[in-house]
């Protein structure tokens, strides 16, 4: 990649994917704002040549997506008339049980999810027992083993696995308008600019994503989970205003601190970049207020859609936490699911190794202060 600003990097990027994907239809034009302000945010950075690579690199891998997603819908164009009924979301801070959450009840057969590989290159869901010779799949768990490798801190952090559900975020990033940029990387000015957006046109298009995934089981209800969604819960409920939401809650004092470790393991930032670690968790303690604030009155406004979830209830008896859910969203729990469930906790506790090991004092965090910040909140 031809070196200078970030931003003079914009045609290049777009030119890798091309010939990487084989194709150069990137869709609707307008994600092209929030790219250039996520560039430009990095242009106020002292970067160095890894982190420069690691930029552009993450910036094309996420054009390939959107370039296979396009392929995708040129295909199948019919799917963009299907609707999306009743889609279950689960969000809430980070670092607040949504994953264990989300791959518990995804062994509900009656749900539908996005598996991490067609998040990483969207296309109609293939047979299951396709996958495995499928290059794509083979693809994404290469990726993943290889993020693994490089960061092996992030196994005790947060799984992936090709064949799994996971986060929205990753169809998301293709309108680069998401917190899950915001987070990973310290752009201030960016998390600035995102913070001011309306969201629903990304909204619309992260829509359409599902669409095409799910064309060719139009009938099954999405299960869906990304801690993101807490900025624009708003833009959400535009595009799904049927959606049933579940809200985990977890002690801020708590939720920071983790965020915190994952941004700055992501980052590969050494224990002694005690500068560094510092401003991170200052940022996420920011951020996390912004997206909490905006979520809860999104809550407040609409107390029918949402379902609260204390962490530390979830913790203690997950059995009851999945069957209040279903309870109160009008869900029928069968003995299938609910032993398949079992079966899944059951092989999480078993496999339970290492840890995930952190302190306020490690990102130069005050509990006081902190408390102070989040009096409004309650999830103490």
């Amino acid at each position: 990649m031809t070196q200078g600003p970030f931003t003079s990097a914009f045609d290049q990027v777009h030119e890798r994917a091309a010939n990487a994907i084989g194709c150069d239809d990137f869709g609707d034009p307008s994600y092209h704002e929030a790219l250039r302000v996520f560039l430009s945010a990095h242009d106020r950075r002292d970067c160095t040549e890894a982190e420069r690579e690691a930029v552009l690199g993450q910036v094309t891998e996420i054009l390939c997506s959107r370039l296979a997603a396009h392929a995708g819908l040129r295909q199948r164009p019919e799917c963009l008339t299907q609707p999306l009924t009743a889609p279950l979301f689960i969000l809430g801070l980070p670092r607040t049980g949504t994953t264990a959450l989300h791959h518990l009840l995804d062994r509900d057969s009656r749900f539908q999810s996005l598996q991490y590989w067609l998040g990483r290159r969207p296309q109609p869901r293939p047979p299951r027992e396709t996958w495995e010779t499928n290059p794509q799949f083979l693809a994404a768990r290469a990726d993943i083993e290889a993020l693994y490798a490089q960061v092996p801190a992030m196994r005790a952090i947060h799984h992936m696995a090709a064949d799994e559900p996971e986060e929205c975020r990753m169809v998301m990033l293709h309108t680069f308008a998401s917190t899950a940029l915001a987070w990973s990387w310290d752009i201030p000015e960016y998390s600035e600019w995102l913070h001011a957006q309306d969201l629903e046109p990304q909204y619309r298009y992260y829509a359409d994503m599902l669409r095409l995934i799910g064309a060719d089981d139009p009938g099954r209800t999405w299960l869906l989970k990304c801690p993101h969604h807490t900025i624009a819960v708003d833009a959400l409920l535009k595009v799904f205003p049927d959606a049933r939401i579940v809200f985990t809650h977890r002690d801020p004092l708590d939720a920071i601190p983790s965020v915190a470790s994952l941004s700055t393991t992501l980052r590969q930032l050494p224990a002694d970049a005690v500068e560094q670690r510092h401003a991170c968790g200052r940022q996420q303690a920011e951020q996390l207020d912004t997206c909490l604030r905006r979520a809860m009155t999104v809550r407040d406004a609409n107390p029918g859609t949402f379902l609260d979830i204390r962490f530390t209830d979830f913790r203690k008896d997950w059995a009851a936490t999945v069957r209040r859910i279903y309870d109160h969203f009008g869900l029928a729990l069968t003995g299938d699911a609910l032993a398949a469930m079992q079966a899944w906790h059951d092989a999480q506790e078993k496999g339970a190794g290492g840890g995930h090991r952190y302190t306020l004092a490690d990102f130069g965090l005050d509990a006081d202060t902190l408390r102070q910040r989040f009096a409004y909140y309650d999830a103490f």
